[in-house]
């Protein structure tokens, strides 16, 4: 009976043990939060967004970044950019929801964005093309302005305000790829 006894506690350690196990797997902090897209940067995988938001409290700033996820929240309200790399193709969604793109053609050569303004309608699309900047402290940076115009740059070379006002503001974009 005392041989019985001492398996029943046995196999009971092992059950606890496999709970507590599987309870600190559930909750422990993942050592790269939300999960890494195929390019490195991080994404939010529950709702597909970029961890980078943009800064909302300037309603015209947009933030781009390489994240592989592609998550259309309603006509016109895309919230995240799927944006393969510098030089690649792939369709690209606006975090602004007065912005949505109609069509996209980034190539190693053209590296252009056609973005539409849903509120204005197709007589409102514009081109942005894509500046490659190289890398500096490590990480790559490039930015992303209307074809053709003056675009005023930050001192860091990660932010662009392109020429066109939207809402008597500037848009921001930024492109940071690691």
């Amino acid at each position: 009976m005392r041989r019985n006894t001492i398996m029943v506690l046995v196999a009971v350690a092992c059950m606890l043990g496999i709970l507590v196990g599987q309870i600190s797997a559930a909750t422990a902090t993942p050592l790269v939060p939300n999960g890494v897209s195929q390019l490195g940067q991080l994404k939010n995988l529950a709702t597909g967004r970029c961890l980078d938001a943009p800064d909302r409290a300037l309603n015209t700033n947009v933030e781009m970044n390489v994240c592989t996820v592609n998550s259309v929240e309603g006509a016109g309200a895309a919230e995240t950019w799927e944006f393969p790399g510098v030089g690649q193709s792939g369709p690209i969604y606006s975090y602004d929801a007065s912005l949505c793109v109609t069509r996209s053609s980034i190539t190693s050569t053209a590296k252009q964005l056609v973005l539409q303004s849903c509120s204005s309608g197709p007589a409102a699309l514009r081109t942005w093309t894509i500046h490659d900047l190289g890398v500096t402290q490590g990480k790559h940076y490039a930015w992303v302005g209307p074809a053709g115009g003056p675009v005023r740059m930050d001192a860091d070379y990660k932010n662009a305000y392109s020429n066109v006002p939207n809402n008597g503001n500037y848009q921001k974009w930024i492109l940071n790829t690691h």
